[in-house]
């Protein structure tokens, strides 16, 4: 084919760059935020404190799993 019968490579402006740039780091800060919604516990430490302050469901001190029983006796093991 000859040159002259290529489509031009088109590139992104800046304002598209942004635009692009923006909606990939809300992409994976997104997907972050649900992963640890879903699995507290695989959370860090950082990451649970900090969702506990801005009050998300799940990350409160009421979501603590309960301390295991004894299952002869029922009573809580430490």
């Amino acid at each position: 084919m000859p040159a002259s019968h290529r489509a031009p490579r088109r590139s992104l402006s800046r304002r598209g760059k942004v635009v692009a740039a923006a909606a990939s780091v809300s992409v994976v800060l997104g997907g972050a935020l649900g992963y640890f919604a879903f699995f507290p516990e695989q959370a860090p430490a950082f990451v649970r404190t900090t969702l506990q302050a801005v009050g998300l469901p799940g990350f409160g001190p009421e979501s603590a799993p309960p301390l295991p029983t004894c299952p002869l006796s029922g009573e809580e093991v430490p």
